[in-house]
């Protein structure tokens, strides 16, 4: 199963947000607290989280992952001993209103 990684970002800095849902399913009060907003995401897993701000802003969500199944084939074919397959990454703008 493929992993990703999602991220909320202001410049290279890491936000905060708090989870509110899971698949659909309000989270009990003691899971849903405000958390740095990084979170491994798997397919077919749905979230939902509020991100308060003082005032407008523009963010980055951040989703990064290992590239294409044929990709990383093609890539362990010439790797070398050690060496990490490179990683996808999709910048998102976010506008906070």
């Amino acid at each position: 199963m493929e992993t990703r990684t999602a991220q909320l970002l202001r410049g290279d800095s890491v936000q905060t947000w708090r989870a509110l849902a899971k698949d659909a399913f309000e989270l009990p009060p003691a899971q849903a607290t405000e958390k740095p907003a990084t979170l491994p995401l798997h397919a077919g897993e749905t979230f939902d989280f509020e991100v308060v701000r003082p005032h407008p802003d523009s963010l980055t969500l951040r989703i990064s992952g290992v590239q294409s199944i044929a990709a990383r084939r093609e890539f362990l074919t010439r790797a070398k001993p050690g060496e990490r397959s490179p990683r996808l990454v999709l910048d998102i703008p976010v506008i906070v209103r």
